[in-house]
């Protein structure tokens, strides 16, 4: 994911060598081109968390959809019937990733 959303943020891929050791290299040490820079710093930290190395250190989809930037954007594009259609029948189903938190007793 993380590479796809780099890709459309930069129009290129965020990996890049003049040969396929190289681009090995940059890919394993994590060197990448950042997004450009009139994307929000939300955005850079998402982009840079989804392309670590460490693939247990990188946001798992729901830390993603609590991420209150995307959350945000998402409220704001779907009613709460879409957002319940919508993430209701994928990996999601049962998770309630978008439910507020209950208030302790």
């Amino acid at each position: 994911m993380g590479i796809l959303l780099a890709e459309l943020c930069s129009k290129r891929p965020p990996f890049d060598a003049q040969s396929i050791m190289a681009l090995g290299k940059k890919i394993c040490s994590g060197n990448y081109t950042p997004i450009p820079s009139h994307y929000s710093q939300n955005m850079k930290l998402l982009v840079k968390s989804c392309l670590q190395v460490d693939v247990f250190k990188r946001p798992t989809i729901n830390q993603i959809l609590q991420m209150s930037f995307v959350k945000d954007r998402i409220q704001s594009f779907l009613s709460e019937q879409q957002v319940h259609d919508e993430f209701n029948h994928t990996i999601l189903h049962g998770q309630h990733v978008f439910d507020k938190p209950k208030a302790k007793s």
